[in-house]
């Protein structure tokens, strides 16, 4: 991976273009949104781009709202990680255990 400085525009959420990456996630926030509702927010960073687009480097965030109505979508980043253990979502430990 190159040299990776934070004070470059790679360190503010960039638009990762399509193709086939590597990535790895490399912390998390939680907060309550406006609607009172639990968020959490992945960070990641591109280390490996197999369509050759540039994305090394390169940061991108991805929230989850943790709502009945929208927890599938947590779900489903749990399984693309290979993580398939029953889990509370809310709970940071495990969050990070995930990650």
């Amino acid at each position: 991976m190159p040299v990776y400085d934070p004070n470059s525009a790679g360190s503010a959420q960039q638009t990762i273009h399509p193709g086939q990456k590597l990535v790895q996630a490399v912390g998390f926030d939680r907060w309550a949104s406006k609607a009172g509702a639990w968020m959490l927010e992945v960070s990641f960073v591109v280390l490996r781009d197999d369509a050759n687009s540039g994305d090394e480097g390169v940061i991108t965030r991805r929230s989850f709202a943790l709502t009945d109505k929208a927890i599938q979508f947590w779900g489903r980043f749990c399984l693309a990680v290979g993580y398939t253990q029953p889990h509370d979502p809310e709970d940071d430990d495990v969050v990070d255990h995930i990650i």
